[in-house]
């Protein structure tokens, strides 16, 4: 019945926890105000340094319309470009630096949408708060650099990879399209970022090359690990074989029959 706990159960274990991300979204947003309250006050707050003011004066040379460097980047250009943009809507270095910062709440959230795709729900919480409370990250997003950007787009790009790449996933070719999209731009902040590339072929690869094999290994083991430890709400994978145990154990029972030449 549609309508019985367990159902519900299994419904909820499908759809995103957002009250978790919330949770996530909290810590994030909490860390990085208690950085910025004391660092607002700091004079490297005031006026960009090292490659801050190399980005600051880029940006403000496109904005002016004047040529910045007419040959190759000695830097890549997605900090400037996003400088530049933000400097046109008429924020100034604070106002750029807080938007930042609200960046690295929401790339802590798309931490946690990627565990949970990957681990366990409880370790994909406490690795997110994890992730969301380490104090280098604000340390780097209130910097004019690409820093935050880099970071949000390459994150965004491996979790529409992992939404494009499951199984009977709609839409599938479209995600992966806007995967490659945001990696790519995440390469105009920080190229070495392209180094995923041969992580996610190896990974296809490997997928496609353990086939039915994998799918017959969940189906015979993962029965067995739930008979010892129970099935839980939201475990796919022993929810996922047991057709095949089904299948197995009706074969099983059905009594071999003899051909009829050989009764004769």
């Amino acid at each position: 019945m549609a309508g019985t706990p367990r159902s519900r159960i299994q419904a909820s274990s499908r759809a995103f926890p957002w009250k978790q991300a919330a949770i996530v979204a909290a810590v994030a947003l909490v860390v990085r105000a208690l950085f910025w309250l004391p660092a607002s006050r700091s004079l490297f707050m005031q006026t960009p340094v090292v490659d801050a003011s190399f980005f600051d004066i880029w940006a403000r040379s496109l904005v002016e319309g004047r040529e910045f460097q007419a040959q190759a980047f000695f830097k890549p250009p997605l900090a400037a470009w996003v400088l530049a943009a933000l400097y046109r809507l008429g924020l100034g270095m604070h106002g750029v630096l807080v938007l930042q910062l609200g960046v690295g709440v929401v790339t802590s959230v798309i931490t946690f949408a990627i565990a949970r795709l990957a681990f366990t729900p409880r370790v994909a919480l406490a690795g997110a708060i994890a992730a969301a409370a380490l104090p280098i990250l604000p340390f780097f997003e209130a910097q004019m650099v690409a820093e935050a950007w880099t970071t949000a787009l390459a994150q965004g790009a491996v979790l529409l990879f992992l939404l494009g790449t499951q199984e009977r996933a709609p839409r599938a070719v479209q995600k992966l399209a806007a995967a490659g999209l945001l990696l790519g731009l995440a390469a105009l902040g920080r190229p070495n970022v392209l180094v995923v590339l041969p992580v996610l072929a190896a990974w296809l690869w490997w997928q496609g090359s353990c086939g039915s094999a994998c799918r017959l290994d969940a189906a015979v083991v993962a029965p067995r690990g739930a008979g010892r430890r129970g099935l839980r709400p939201g475990d796919r994978t022993g929810h996922a074989a047991q057709p095949a145990l089904r299948r197995v154990r009706a074969d099983q029972r059905e009594p071999r029959r003899e051909p009829a030449d050989r009764a004769q």
